[in-house]
């Protein structure tokens, strides 16, 4: 939803052709480069109703507190067979703003969550492998954490909690400071419980409790300053 409540954004798929994944694409007669679907972000405007495809050939959004709005758009609309999906991230004023490019250079991003003006996205590298990027503006580009998945924004958006899972050491949640990366504290989870596993990403912070998802069930962290 938007900040002013007034829209709902969306992402929606559009399947070009049947694809079953219990059967190989040369059983299926697909070939590299063959369309297989159209991703868009769709709005829902609360007071009319009425419904518009606001970016064609793409997802992922995150609204800003004062109405900017963030999302990435694919360089081509069509998602291909054997072909990765890559684009850029733009970024609107307000809705009808104009779109301007924060990435230096294409690449697999989803958007994240903006940290204060910090817009924070992943770049999905080989193997879905992620990485926590932070962009400050246009062409201003940095990695917060690699291999990592954001589990959670804090409210003033100076924090960011990130988890790391057992392909770099044991599985734990580490806070880092959203302006320049450096690491306020961490916590090894397999010294909290054993059977917590890997805290997954898309949680939520409001106070000095964070709420995620985890591979044994819901995690509560509690945030103290930098503990």
């Amino acid at each position: 939803p938007s900040p002013d409540a007034r829209y709902v954004a969306y992402n929606a798929w559009r399947q070009l052709r049947e694809d079953d994944p219990a059967l190989s694409w040369e059983d299926q007669g697909i070939t590299a480069g063959d369309p297989l679907a159209r991703p868009s972000i769709r709005l829902h405007d609360l007071g009319t109703g009425s419904d518009r495809t606001y970016v064609d050939g793409g997802f992922s959004l995150a609204w800003r507190g004062d109405g900017a709005i963030a999302y990435f758009k694919g360089a081509e609309r069509e998602y291909r067979a054997g072909v990765r999906y890559v684009g850029d991230v733009f970024v609107r004023d307000s809705v009808d703003g104009q779109a301007r490019r924060w990435t230096p250079r294409a690449d697999r991003y989803v958007v994240a969550g903006w940290a204060g003006p910090t817009l924070l996205v992943y770049r999905v590298r080989a193997g879905e492998a992620l990485d926590v990027l932070a962009l400050d503006g246009p062409g201003k580009r940095r990695t917060l954490a690699s291999n990592a998945g954001l589990v959670a924004i804090s409210p003033d958006g100076t924090s960011a909690l990130v988890e790391h899972g057992p392909e770099t050491g044991p599985p734990q949640v580490v806070l880092l400071a959203v302006s320049n990366g450096a690491k306020l504290a961490s916590l090894d989870l397999t010294t909290v419980d054993p059977s917590v596993g890997v805290v997954g990403y898309s949680g939520d912070w409001q106070g000095d409790i964070v709420a995620a998802p985890s591979a044994s069930g819901v995690v509560l962290l509690r945030v103290a300053g930098r503990r």
